[in-house]
Parts: structure tokens; sequence; C-alpha cells
């Protein structure tokens, strides 16, 4: 006999299948219904496509929005709308995601418990006007015992409210700034003889002018010399260096020594002459194991030590999380652990060895009653961070990037279980026998590697000698020693660095050192960055596709289109700090301290001020290169052998073309006839 019918919808079909596979019914699979059906006909398991519905268009608002017109700006839809999705395999999908909805007498969402998710879930009821109960499960990990115990961990189904309102404001106001800002960007650039759909938008805008303001930063960078003093210093049949600590009257404003003749009067009065040790301090340090990883970080990790994209490691941690099963949802922003998890840490130890037979010994070696910092279930959120759960699978079916990425997780698990690093830090203050030179001496000896021995970390090749690594004896105070000799160091300043896929990832999450006023700083500091977790691999390979930005080896530099686009878009639209705003805004509307309604009044009045006055400070001459002939867009073009040249917009009439030169134009003007055919100019 039918009982009341529970309709489950997961996110995707993969997921809807190791749930019916967890609950015992994966073998009844009805392609008519779209579901998975229980044996007594009162389950049934659903799937979506991630979002069956999408948002109206602006001409699907009116047809004077058909045109795009600046009068026409901003467009601000009264009553916002959706409609089914265009894409046909989902289409179909949702009409019988829609008759089971209409036939349930409950309904439980187990789509990602995030504010994505919960639209994906949430817009269908709201769509098929579903008035009856709703429950909810957060998934934390795909293998089949921990869907098992998800299945019977249900919960109110308002709980996700929060997220879903959230949800939807990133939504409206995803799609208020893009249409809008998009319009206007291809309009105005348009005007100026560039005949293409210019894309712009809340996040991409922010992060696009985050590159370009650091080329800028590079481009205007002028390397200054300045010294340093190292001493070698003998003492009780030992021998260790340090540095000359320079008079502040001596430095620049930006603490350097740009004359070098203090350090060579130094260099030359020292040698040989004696010094006391004035202060020593000795003291015990340790290094605790670092927190499992977030996505963010994950892709951080995987970009400076594999050359992995954003975009490829979080695909890579997708499939060991739904198609392996092998770690914990990916998409997290947190790197902390509920204590909970520590009822499945003997299992998963257990799988770690049986999977990879040469981690046993070291598996066997954990003390599993320490407790890092990562245990800690008030910093934990929906989800946690990402880990290796109990599934036993096999590690030859993963590929050999995969293999990277969970290696990764799973190590970064284990070394929870290990002590901390131990370390012996000594550092001298040395005073010149006339006592008026200073010279610091820093030192720091590793007396115990703890989880160091097993996870050493790559060495930042970047970060050059380091001179606290060397061993320095604990010399009392009134100790005499002796410099034996004396080297200037000279030095030049350095440019920013280019963006990589690692430092990229890195400011947008933590966007406060690019703020300047004081306050914005100290609130951005520990708060949000440029997008989250889940969007930031999908926005940075967005400028990629607009062929804003270009990849030369791991840098990430703009293009002269990307230059053109910042050049017209008002300062308001890529302001770090305004988006970085908005970001807190969601999170507050997530956290039931802001309305929706509030937020998106506050975004549509300053949507308003863009197109009433932000609109007026533009200045689309300052980097669009223009033809000296005819004086429209220029474009750079590929050649067949692969190199550029720029040619004229107003081709076929005006056949002027350019050398490429570092990126831009060698504008030359001439009179000569321009040939018939623009293939570049000649080398």
């Amino acid at each position: 006999m039918m009982g009341k019918l529970v309709v489950w919808i997961a996110e995707k079909p993969k997921v809807a299948a190791a749930f019916a596979d967890a609950m015992g019914f994966s073998g009844n699979k009805s392609h008519a219904e779209g579901a998975y059906i229980s044996a007594d006909g009162n389950i049934k398991f659903t799937w979506a496509f991630g979002h069956l519905l999408r948002d109206f268009q602006p001409e699907e608002y009116s047809e004077q929005f058909k045109t795009w017109d600046l009068k026409t700006l901003p467009i601000v839809p009264e009553k916002w709308r959706k409609a089914v999705t265009n894409f046909e395999a989902a289409k179909s999908q949702f009409f019988k995601v829609k008759k089971l909805i209409e036939q349930a007498d409950e309904i439980v969402l187990a789509t990602d418990f995030d504010r994505e998710g919960e639209v994906i879930g949430r817009e269908l009821l709201v769509y098929c006007n579903y008035t009856k109960p709703v429950h909810r499960v957060n998934i934390t990990a795909m293998d089949k015992a921990s869907l098992q115990k998800t299945v019977n961990s249900t919960f109110d189904g308002t709980t996700g409210m929060p997220l879903y309102y959230a949800g939807l404001a990133r939504a409206q106001v995803d799609w208020l700034y893009g249409m809008n800002l998009t319009r206007m960007a291809t309009i105005l650039g348009k005007q100026q003889g560039m005949n293409a759909v210019l894309s712009a938008g809340r996040v991409q805008s922010a992060a696009l002018n985050i590159i370009g303001v650091r080329e800028e930063e590079i481009a205007n960078f002028v390397s200054k010399d300045h010294y340093r003093l190292k001493a070698s210093f003998t003492a009780a049949e030992t021998s260790f260096s340090g540095q000359w600590l320079v008079p502040g009257d001596l430095l620049n404003p930006e603490k350097l020594l740009l004359d070098i003749e203090p350090a060579k009067e130094r260099e030359k009065n020292l040698k040989g002459a004696s010094g006391t040790v004035v202060r020593c301090s000795a003291n015990n340090a340790s290094e605790k194991p670092f927190l499992p990883y977030n996505l963010s970080e994950a892709q951080i990790e995987c970009a400076n030590k594999f050359g992995f994209s954003p975009e490829k490691t979080l695909s890579l941690l997708q499939a060991l999380y739904d198609t392996h099963h092998l770690v914990s949802y990916p998409r997290t922003s947190c790197r902390y652990l509920p204590t909970g998890e520590l009822e499945n840490l003997q299992a998963t130890l257990d799988s770690l060895k049986a999977m990879d037979p040469s981690i046993s010994e070291t598996i066997d070696g954990l003390d599993t009653s320490l407790r890092s910092d990562a245990w800690d279930d008030s910093k934990v959120g929906a989800h946690y961070g990402l880990i290796p759960t109990s599934h036993r699978g096999d590690l030859t079916q993963l590929t050999g990037d995969e293999l990277k990425a969970y290696t990764l997780i799973r190590d970064s698990f284990i070394i929870q279980f290990m002590p901390p690093a131990e370390y012996r830090k000594v550092s001298l203050e040395i005073h010149s026998s006339e006592g008026n030179d200073i010279f610091m001496a820093k030192g720091s000896t590793l007396t115990n590697p703890g989880w160091l021995e097993y996870l050493r970390p790559a060495k930042d090749e970047d970060a050059g000698e380091n001179e606290d690594s060397q061993e320095i004896p604990e010399l009392p105070a009134g100790t005499e020693v002796i410099f034996d000799s004396l080297t200037i160091l000279k030095q030049k300043t350095k440019p920013p660095r280019y963006y990589t896929d690692a430092t990229l990832i890195a400011i947008m999450t933590n966007c406060s050192s690019l703020v300047k006023d004081i306050d914005m700083k100290r609130v951005l500091k520990n708060t949000c960055g440029i997008g989250t977790d889940a969007t930031r691999a999908a926005i940075i390979k967005t400028l990629f596709d607009r062929n804003y930005v270009v990849k030369k080896g791991k840098q990430i530099r703009i293009t002269e289109l990307g230059k053109a686009v910042l050049t017209i878009l008002p300062a308001a639209v890529k302001s770090v700090e305004n988006t970085a705003y908005m970001e807190q805004q969601l999170e507050a509307i997530a956290d039931r301290k802001l309305s929706l309604d509030s937020f998106r009044s506050e975004m549509v009045e300053k949507l308003r001020e863009i197109f009433t006055g932000d609109l007026a400070t533009i200045n689309l001459d300052k980097v669009i290169p223009k033809c000296p002939d005819c004086g429209k867009i220029l474009r750079r073009i590929k050649k067949k052998d692969g190199d550029f040249f720029w040619g004229c917009t107003g081709y076929p009439e005006c056949k002027k073309s350019f050398n490429d030169v570092k990126g831009k134009p060698e504008l030359v003007k001439s009179d000569k006839k321009a040939p018939a055919k623009r293939k570049g100019p000649k080398k």
C-alpha cells in the first residue's frame, strides 16, 4: 500500500545515482519519470542538471531592450522572472521534476548546501508553487557510508532559506551589473570603433582591474640600488654571520640604505676589530601542522606545486569527490574540522593504508590522540576542510593529476596527527668595540622535525638565502667576538610581480592589501574577498575566455582589449572595495543579518549612480590605440606564423597596418598608399 510520496532532488544525475545506491534502490531507475524509485514506491530520487531554470533576458522583459541603447540603461526588472532552461536535455528533465514536485507530499533537497545549491533546488519549488513540507540534507562526502549517514540526518528545510535569499541576491546583483555594464561597455566601445561585445560584471571587472593596476605599477616602477652590510664573526671556536642595523637617519622612507659610503666606512674600519655580545636571546619555538586545505588554498598549492590552473584544480577535486568518492566536499571555504569526524578516523586511516601500502608505517606511527588546531567545531560552518573519506577506492583508477591532487589532500590530513616541528631560536645583539655600530645575528636550529619529517614544504625558489637557518652559539652577554670579514651586498629594489594563478587566487581571497582606506582594510582583512571559493576559478577563466588576459609562462598579463575595457568602465565598477563590500552583504544575508529587499534596493541605487554620475568621468582615449591615418580603433591580429600585427578596424577602406612591439602598435603615420591586401607589415 502506497504511503506518502517523498521526492528527493539532487543537483546532478551522478549524485542521485550515488544516493540511490546508498539507499538500496539504484537498480530501479525510471527514465520516464527521471528518477530512481524505492521498492515500495514511496521514495523517488530525481535530479537536476545544475540550474533547470534561467533568468529572463532584458528583451524578454520588454521589447524596448532588444536594441542596445544607453538611454534605456540601467535596466532594472520590477519583478524578477525565470524561464525553463534552453538546454534540451535539462529542459526535458525539468518537466519530469515538475511532475514529481506536483505529486510529492514531502520534498528533500539534496543539492549542495551552499548559496548556489540552495537556489538550484529551492527555485524549482517556488516556480512550481510547491507549499508542502520541505526537508534538507547536507552532503559532506560522497562515499557510501557518508551518504547513508546523510540520509538519516535530514533537517528542517527552512534552515537553508537564508542561503537561498543570499543566492538569489547574488544572482540578481550579477544580472544587474552584468547586463547593464556589458551593454554600456559595448555601446561605448562601438562608438570608438570596437565592433565586439565587451563583457563586464560585478566580480570579473574588479578582478581584471587588479591585474591591470599591477601591470601599471610594473610599467612605472623605477629600480633603486641599495646596500646591506654583512659581517662574519668568530667567537669561542665557532663562526656565524650577522647584519648591520643601519641607523634610522641613514635610511630613506622605505627603510633602505641608498648611500654606499657608510657601509664602505664600516667595512674598512671594522675588519679584524673586536665586538661584544650585549644581549643573547634564546628560546624554543614550534611550528604546528598547517590546517587542511579549503578550495582556494588547494588551488594556490596546486598552482605552485604542479602548475594547475584554478579551474583544473577544482575539476580534479570535483572528480575525486563525486566520481571516486575519495575526498570531502571540495567547494568549501573552511579549513577547520568538526570533532564528530573523529568517529570515522580509524576507518579512514585503515582505508588510506589499504589503498597505499607505502604509507602504512607512517599511518601506524600516528598519534591519534593528538588534536591539532584544525579540530574546532566553533569555526565549522555548513562545510568543513578538505579531507580524505573512509571510502576504500582504487588509486590506480585515478589519472596522474587526480592522484597528485588526492595526495595533497590526504597528506594534509595525516599531519594533523603528528607533533609540531620544534626549533631552538637564538639571536645575538653585537656592538662594535667603539659601541657605535650594532649588528644582529639570528639563527634557528631544527631540534625535532615532527610533521616536517613527513611533509616538508617545498622551498620557495624566490626566497633566496635565509640567514635564520644558520646555527648560532648561545653566547652570554659580555662575550668578545671578532669581525673576521665584512661584505657589502648591493641589491636592487624589485618591481611588483605579475600575477600568477596562485597569487591571483590569493589576492582575490584576501584583498585588504589593495585597499588604502584604513577602516576598510581592517574590515576586509578577515572577511570577504573578491568572489568566493566556489566562483573564483570561473571568474579567472572568463577573463581568459574574453581575451582580456593571456598567459605568458606563468604570468597572467592583460591584453590591449582588457586595457580598453578597463578604460571604458567607471571607477565604481572596478573597485575592489565595492565588490568586496557586496560580498560582505551577501554573507550578511546568509547569516540572517540583512534582508534581500534591503540589499537589492541599495545595489539598484548604486547602479543608478553609475549611469547618472560616473559615466561622465570615463576617458575613452586613454589606452585604446587608434589609427593615425583615419582615427579608427586598431586591433591586434595573429598571423599564420604566430606573430602579431595591428590592423585598422576601418578595413577595407583603411588598409593601414603596424608592427607589434611588446603588445603595442608601432605607430608611424605614413602618406604612402596602402597595399591592396592586408597581411601585416614586413619585418
